[in-house]
């Protein structure tokens, strides 16, 4: 196989990959909204590591597919909630990472946007 034909080979898995990414991201933004609308009522630490778990999914993946503010938006949330220390009140770290998770949601939707005008 010539370099050029690798390079579209990979070119098209990352393709797939960003596509698959995406297709998920509708989903992802529900849940997420749902444990922020939760956590705004009553901050709880069980479904504070649950939003780390989606923002972390994110901070992984979004910079390698084009989306480096998105991916170091979820970065930051996911450090603050995964550096916290067990005994951290609820309250506090929600408050602490309330506005990065809204960033992120909103880089989300932005790239949700940007997909539905590439159409």
């Amino acid at each position: 196989m010539n370099r050029a034909s690798s390079q579209a080979q990979f070119d098209g898995q990352v393709s797939a990959i960003r596509d698959q990414f995406l297709a998920g991201l509708p989903d992802r933004i529900l849940e997420m909204e749902a444990l922020c609308v939760a956590l705004r009522r009553a901050p709880d630490r069980r479904r504070i590591d649950q939003l780390g778990m989606h923002l972390h999914k994110i901070a992984g993946i979004a910079g390698s597919l084009g989306y480096a503010r998105l991916g170091e938006t979820a970065r930051r949330a996911d450090a603050t909630v995964s550096q916290a220390p067990a005994e951290a009140s609820a309250a506090a770290l929600w408050h602490e990472i309330e506005a990065q998770v809204e960033q992120c949601l909103d880089d989300m939707e932005d790239a949700l946007d940007a997909l539905d005008r590439s159409a």
